[in-house]
């Protein structure tokens, strides 16, 4: 006798190939009924003999796809209809938007197999795909995800298409972005002016032309636009870096394959698989000896790493292929601008900076930029969440319906909803109104899959962020959440820990209660509060967020904070000598009569002003670069002793780390003609002693780390060195930026702890 199943999914079920395998599954057990992609996920019917059934659910279980992901299942008996077949049924569309839609996959090993086969139909063919690899989250316009609801729409089938579309045993067995030659998207190349070049092959051959002989090109590339030139050239590099207005942070760079980015950097495997992965993301690498190098010092000056990646798209392959070197790949727009995307700006964004322009006609429907990935400890912490990554949700709090606001630099809003939080893709900074305009048309592209919410916008405590006003603009119920209280959420969260736990927050700056500008935090996390509990001594920043942009004033306030006026008086005191009489003059004006001189208890900021005692940095060229400098210049195991400190204990909470005796110690070094990378790692392991001595101090077994200096690998690395051996567990962020990125996911989670109020 038959039975008759109705199974609903939930989650990452579409674009995954889980239509063809619930096909094959079902007929091989002789099964009938249908399979459908709902907007809210996919149904199933199914019907046979109940020993059968039985099978076909923990197959279900066991052999899905291995990228699928199912959040929710129901199984429910309904009456047997009789069907004799068992088919791939027309899509379902309803009001319940909660079906996953799936990043971008890089292009597997079948389809690279193909791209380079002599006479295989889609040999050097650019956008080919299956259903294991290719362009999801880029080219989805609606839900459910079907090809009438991509940009592939635009590109009707042809008949060799048509036929492995519908064949069971073939690979692209409905797989949506399926194209060839003969109907697919295509490549033309123009040049600076606009002109037409060529196409096809022909047109890749110009610019792999173009690239050899130092040129700059711009290619289309899955979620936007990619400035790329080679990484050998100085001069070229350094003309890149004048086009985009990029002094000195890192460029990325693409490798061919794992062997070339073993030439030039080290790479563990861990390591490894994060390059290989269907993420395929920036992964941040240490360099090898500058003798093994095949690219430029200009590439990245101010890092001890590389930001490598490997091709993910066919075009990649064949460009990184034809080319057989290691090449610079960046995004394609001027700092500080949105993500060029669309063919028709391009020219008027990008003219002057690149020479030659490879464009192809298959729309993007939502930009997205490369992700950024460290591995640290042989776990991956994600620096950037973009491609690979977005726009698949992350648990988040149940009952809560807002919109997180983030921060305003490495904003990443956050649309949260039906106990999940969708992180919007890394934005950048929100300064300027084309940043915000993109910010809002994110959150509308997020509708297809996570209804706009109506209930409540969550934005930093900070009264002149972009993001806040954007907020208090957005016409529901506002709520100001505190900085660094976020990012310990954030880190909570990441890792599903419970209360009680030890945070430790870290970060160049943010909105404190008191209103002084908060960056060098401890907080005892509870299961009813989030107490601060400790925080680095106060000093002040003459200039207030210029000392952000010059570290030189960070280390002037250091001093003046110490030993008053006689700070100027020290001979041959570098950050000193980076200023000319009278603005030195000012300054000293400023910090004696505390004249624009706000105080803060940052990190980020004592990073800045150490790496600037050092003579590594007196004016940032890009945010970090200080403490990157710093950083670098780390050397061996950190085995040396740690700098004098002292944990204040006797006002109560919360503690204070004096960081004067530290200081002393420097300048003594300094005198002493100790060599940069000593006093970098001393400073380094000093800072992991404070947080062992905070540990101790409370004695919390779990001490988190989060907040932007916690992207510095050797700091973590330190601390887990003193931590670990004395009992306690360390963790750091995973699946969700430790800076600002995570900063909308933080927000959510203190939100629901909070319930509503004033700022927390």
């Amino acid at each position: 006798m038959s039975a008759r199943y109705r199974i609903l999914l939930g989650g990452a079920v579409q674009g995954v190939g889980f239509r063809p395998f619930v096909y094959r599954t079902a007929t091989s057990l002789n099964l009938k009924g249908f399979v459908a992609n709902t907007s809210a996920g996919l149904a199933i019917e199914i019907e046979g003999e109940e020993r059968r059934l039985r099978h076909f659910l923990d197959r279900l279980k066991r052999q899905k796809p291995p990228i699928a992901r199912v959040d929710r299942q129901t199984v429910e008996s309904i009456p047997a209809t009789g069907d004799t077949t068992f088919a791939i049924d027309r899509s379902q569309t309803s009001d319940d938007h909660r079906a996953l839609v799936l990043p971008d996959l890089a292009m597997c090993r079948a389809c690279r197999d193909e791209l380079f086969e002599i006479g295989n139909r889609r040999y050097r063919y650019p956008f080919t795909s299956c259903m294991h690899c290719g362009p999801r989250y880029s080219i989805v316009t609606g839900l459910p995800y079907d090809r009438e609801r991509t940009t592939m729409v635009d590109f009707p089938m042809c008949g060799d298409c048509s036929a492995e579309f519908h064949d069971p045993d073939d690979r692209r067995f409905h797989a949506q972005p399926i194209a060839c030659p003969t109907c697919g998207p295509s490549l033309w190349a123009v040049d600076g002016e606009g002109a037409f070049l060529a196409n096809g092959n022909e047109a890749l051959r110009i610019g792999v032309d173009a690239l050899r002989k130092g040129r700059i090109l711009a290619l289309k590339g899955l979620g936007g636009f990619q400035l790329i030139c080679r990484a050998d050239l100085p001069a070229t590099v350094t003309r890149l870096r004048e086009g985009k207005r990029r002094p000195t942070k890192p460029l990325a760079l693409m490798c061919r394959d794992v062997h070339q980015a073993s030439e030039i950097c080290r790479v563990s495997p861990s390591a490894r698989e994060a390059l290989e992965s269907w993420r395929a993301p920036i992964l941040l690498l240490p360099k090898r000896s500058i003798a093994s190098l095949r690219v430029a010092a200009e590439v990245a000056p101010t890092s001890s790493r590389l930001g490598v990646m490997l091709p993910n798209t066919p075009l990649h392959h064949l460009l990184l292929t034809d080319m057989g070197m290691p090449l610079v790949v960046t995004s394609g727009n001027v700092s500080d601008e949105p993500l060029c995307y669309q063919n028709r700006e391009i020219l008027s964004r990008l003219t002057g900076v690149a020479d030659v322009f490879l464009l192809h006609d298959r729309r993007i429907a939502n930009p997205v930029d490369d992700s950024v990935v460290i591995v640290d400890n042989d776990h991956d912490m994600v620096l950037r969440r973009a491609r690979g990554y977005t726009p698949m949700p992350l648990p988040g709090p149940e009952g809560l319906d807002g919109l997180a606001f983030g921060g305003d630099l490495k904003n990443a809003g956050a649309v949260v909803r039906h106990g999940e939080i969708f992180l919007l893709p890394h934005q950048g900074d929100m300064a300027g109104s084309e940043n915000q305009a993109l910010f809002q048309a994110n959150l509308d592209r997020f509708e297809m899959f996570a209804t706009k919410p109506k209930a409540l916008a969550l934005h930093d405590c900070h009264p002149d962020y972009h993001t806040t006003r954007m907020a208090q603009s957005f016409g529901v119920l506002c709520l100001p959440l505190q900085h660094h209280r976020a990012h310990a959420m954030a880190c909570l969260a990441d890792n599903e820990l419970e209360p009680p736990v030890l945070a430790v927050v870290w970060d160049g700056a943010g909105y404190g209660d008191d209103g002084t500008i908060w960056g060098g935090e401890f907080f005892h996390v509870s299961s009813k509060s989030i107490e601060r509990v400790a925080h680095l001594r106060h000093f002040p920043l003459p200039g207030g967020d210029k000392a952000a942009l010059e570290p030189r004033r960070a280390a002037l306030g250091l001093l003046h904070e110490c030993l008053g006026d006689d700070a100027f008086e020290i001979v041959g005191l570098k950050p000193l000598a980076a200023f000319d009489g009278d603005a030195l003059a000012v300054l000293r004006s400023m910090l004696w009569r505390r004249i624009r001189c706000p105080i803060t208890s940052s990190i980020g900021r004592l990073f800045d002003a150490v790496s600037a005692l050092c003579g590594l940095c007196m004016i940032n060229g890009h945010e970090g670069m200080a403490a990157s400098l710093l950083e670098s210049k780390v050397a061996g195991d950190g085995g040396c002793r740690p700098y004098a400190f002292t944990l204040v204990c006797d006002g109560g909470r919360p503690f204070v780390l004096d960081w004067e005796p530290m200081l002393l110690g420097i300048l003594e070094d300094l005198t002493q003609g100790m060599p940069v990378s000593e006093i970098a790692a001393r400073f380094h392991v000093t800072l992991a002693v404070m947080v062992l001595r905070v540990a101790e101090t409370i004695g919390i077994e779990r001490v988190l780390l989060s907040g932007g200096c916690f992207q510095n690998a050797t700091l973590c690395r330190l601390i887990r060195d003193q931590l670990e051996p004395a009992g306690f567990r360390v963790f750091g962020h995973r699946r969700v930026p430790p800076n600002d990125g995570g900063l909308a996911y933080g927000q959510a989670w203190l939100a629901a702890r909070q319930g509503g109020g004033s700022c927390v």
